[in-house]
């Protein structure tokens, strides 16, 4: 199932704020979130990236580990830092807190990629999940130019590139729970999550 040149870029350079702890290092399932997360995604491609503060913080049995060329400022600092070390091409991009993510979601994410398209994401409650989609490794100009003039949402950036949303009734086919983007952002996430296993 994996695709030539195509990569994943897993964020894990966040603070962890809500959580108190790197959410990335909890377990789940025998092995850590940020295991299962490229668990799913070498399903995928051969090819994982993961961008850390720091290139210590992880041991990876599988993936490359990258430092954050921007810290402090949230995910769309990774995304570049990621999408800088990537091939040209479309790329799976997700955060590292989400244990439940589904390859076929992915995959069915970058089937809609198509050029001219900077990015393809899914929608959920009507809003954008701009941490679980497949970004163009040539959106890094858009998203270098919204870094310098101020930008630091995620959502925010989807608004300056070229976006396709995927909407919630297609992606119930093959994610009828609903949960590929349930994130561990805090200890009662954690618990509630750990409980559907």
């Amino acid at each position: 199932m994996a695709e030539t040149g195509v990569g994943a870029i897993v964020l894990a350079g966040g603070k962890s704020s809500r959580m108190g702890c790197d959410k990335a290092l909890l377990e789940f399932g025998g092995m850590t979130i940020l295991e299962r997360t490229i668990s799913a995604l070498l399903k995928l491609t051969p090819d994982v990236l993961v961008v850390s503060d720091s290139t210590d913080r992880y041991k990876l049995a599988c993936g490359r580990l990258i430092t954050d060329l921007y810290p402090g400022i949230g995910p769309v600092g990774g995304l570049l830092t990621g999408l800088n070390a990537v091939g040209e091409g479309y790329h799976y991009v997700v955060a590292c807190d989400m244990p439940f993510l589904n390859p076929n979601v992915l995959a069915l994410l970058m089937r809609a990629a198509e050029s001219p398209l900077d990015a393809v994401v899914p929608e959920r409650n009507g809003m954008p999940e701009p941490l679980c989609g497949v970004y163009s490794q040539a959106a890094r100009h858009k998203l270098m130019k919204y870094l310098e003039d101020g930008g630091s949402s995620a959502r925010g950036a989807l608004e300056v590139l070229n976006t396709r949303r995927v909407g919630e009734g297609v992606l119930r086919r093959l994610d009828p729970d609903g949960r590929c983007f349930d994130s561990a952002n805090t200890i009662e996430d954690y618990e509630r999550l750990k409980a559907l296993l």
